[in-house]
């Protein structure tokens, strides 16, 4: 019985983890128009229209919580 309820609960965890990465990427995605626009601004020598570093550091944040949830997911 106990046995059966920690697959549960793996299971649980391992859903969890899921939903929270693809929420996390989802958030990631709805940033890369402004990634986009900011490399259009470069290429052809316009004033930025976002905060390069603060978009980079926001993004960053995300990639590193995304890895992390991964590699949890896949210790388990």
């Amino acid at each position: 019985m106990m046995e059966k309820i920690s697959r549960y609960m793996e299971r649980d965890r391992q859903s969890e983890l899921i939903l929270d990465i693809e929420s996390l990427k989802s958030e990631l995605q709805e940033s890369d128009y402004k990634v986009i626009k900011c490399a259009e601004a470069m290429v052809v020598g316009a004033e930025m229209p976002y905060d390069v570093a603060s978009l980079h550091t926001v993004r960053q944040e995300l990639r590193d919580k995304i890895n992390e949830l991964e590699k949890a997911m896949s210790d388990e």
